[in-house]
Protein backbone atom coordinates (compact mmCIF):
# COMPACT_ATOMS: atom_id res chain seq x y z
CA UNK A 1 0.00 0.00 0.00
CA UNK A 2 1.06 3.40 -0.85
CA UNK A 3 2.07 5.97 1.41
CA UNK A 4 -1.23 8.76 2.03
CA UNK A 5 0.26 12.06 0.92
CA UNK A 6 0.80 14.61 3.44
CA UNK A 7 -1.72 16.75 2.16
CA UNK A 8 -4.18 14.45 3.29
CA UNK A 9 -3.25 14.68 7.07
CA UNK A 10 -0.58 11.52 7.81
CA UNK A 11 1.35 13.70 10.31
CA UNK A 12 -0.30 17.17 9.62
CA UNK A 13 -2.83 17.30 12.77
CA UNK A 14 -3.85 20.99 11.85
CA UNK A 15 -5.05 19.41 8.24
CA UNK A 16 -7.16 16.80 10.33
CA UNK A 17 -8.54 19.46 12.51
CA UNK A 18 -9.31 21.75 9.57
CA UNK A 19 -11.53 18.89 7.75
CA UNK A 20 -13.51 18.10 11.19
CA UNK A 21 -14.24 21.65 11.57
CA UNK A 22 -15.24 22.13 7.96
CA UNK A 23 -17.35 19.17 8.93
CA UNK A 24 -18.61 20.02 12.08
CA UNK A 25 -17.32 16.98 13.78
CA UNK A 26 -17.83 16.81 17.67
CA UNK A 27 -14.69 15.02 18.46
CA UNK A 28 -12.48 15.49 21.31
CA UNK A 29 -8.99 15.29 21.43
CA UNK A 30 -6.86 12.44 23.43
CA UNK A 31 -3.27 11.22 23.69
CA UNK A 32 -0.02 12.32 22.28
CA UNK A 33 -1.02 15.46 20.46
CA UNK A 34 -3.35 16.31 23.77
CA UNK A 35 0.12 16.07 25.99
CA UNK A 36 1.20 18.49 23.63
CA UNK A 37 -0.79 21.15 23.70
CA UNK A 38 -0.37 20.76 27.71
CA UNK A 39 3.34 21.56 27.14
CA UNK A 40 4.47 18.10 27.54
CA UNK A 41 7.37 17.61 25.34
CA UNK A 42 7.02 14.63 23.01
CA UNK A 43 6.71 12.70 19.92
CA UNK A 44 3.72 11.08 17.58
CA UNK A 45 2.74 10.68 14.08
CA UNK A 46 -1.06 10.18 14.44
CA UNK A 47 -3.98 12.34 15.74
CA UNK A 48 -5.96 10.30 18.75
CA UNK A 49 -9.48 11.33 19.34
CA UNK A 50 -12.76 10.15 20.25
CA UNK A 51 -15.84 11.33 18.51
CA UNK A 52 -19.59 11.75 19.65
CA UNK A 53 -21.57 8.77 18.95
CA UNK A 54 -24.69 10.10 17.41
CA UNK A 55 -25.69 9.08 13.94
CA UNK A 56 -25.04 12.45 12.59
CA UNK A 57 -21.89 13.24 13.81
CA UNK A 58 -20.64 9.63 12.38
CA UNK A 59 -21.91 10.32 9.46
CA UNK A 60 -19.93 13.82 9.25
CA UNK A 61 -17.07 11.87 10.78
CA UNK A 62 -16.89 9.30 7.86
CA UNK A 63 -16.80 12.20 5.09
CA UNK A 64 -14.22 13.98 6.98
CA UNK A 65 -12.43 10.31 7.01
CA UNK A 66 -12.95 9.94 3.69
CA UNK A 67 -11.71 13.79 2.67
CA UNK A 68 -8.37 13.14 4.08
CA UNK A 69 -8.12 9.01 2.98
CA UNK A 70 -7.77 8.11 6.53
CA UNK A 71 -6.06 4.60 6.73
CA UNK A 72 -5.59 2.27 9.79
CA UNK A 73 -2.23 1.77 10.99
CA UNK A 74 -0.50 -0.38 12.93
CA UNK A 75 0.68 -4.24 13.63
CA UNK A 76 -2.09 -5.58 11.88
CA UNK A 77 -4.13 -3.26 11.12
CA UNK A 78 -4.87 -4.96 7.60
CA UNK A 79 -6.50 -8.07 9.28
CA UNK A 80 -9.09 -6.06 10.82
CA UNK A 81 -11.36 -5.45 7.63
CA UNK A 82 -12.65 -2.15 9.40
CA UNK A 83 -14.47 -0.11 6.83
CA UNK A 84 -13.60 4.01 8.20
CA UNK A 85 -16.27 5.48 5.69
CA UNK A 86 -18.76 3.84 7.60
CA UNK A 87 -20.84 5.69 9.92
CA UNK A 88 -22.20 2.23 11.43
CA UNK A 89 -18.44 0.45 11.70
CA UNK A 90 -17.40 3.85 13.21
CA UNK A 91 -20.08 3.86 15.99
CA UNK A 92 -19.00 -0.12 16.90
CA UNK A 93 -15.49 1.65 17.30
CA UNK A 94 -14.31 0.49 14.52
CA UNK A 95 -15.59 -3.40 14.27
CA UNK A 96 -18.43 -5.01 12.72
CA UNK A 97 -21.54 -3.60 13.92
Amino acid sequence: MSEPSAEFGLSRPERIFEVFADNEVDYVVIGGVAAITHGHPRNTRNVDFIAHSERSNLERLAASMQKLRAELRGVDAHLLGADLYDPKTLGAGGTSP
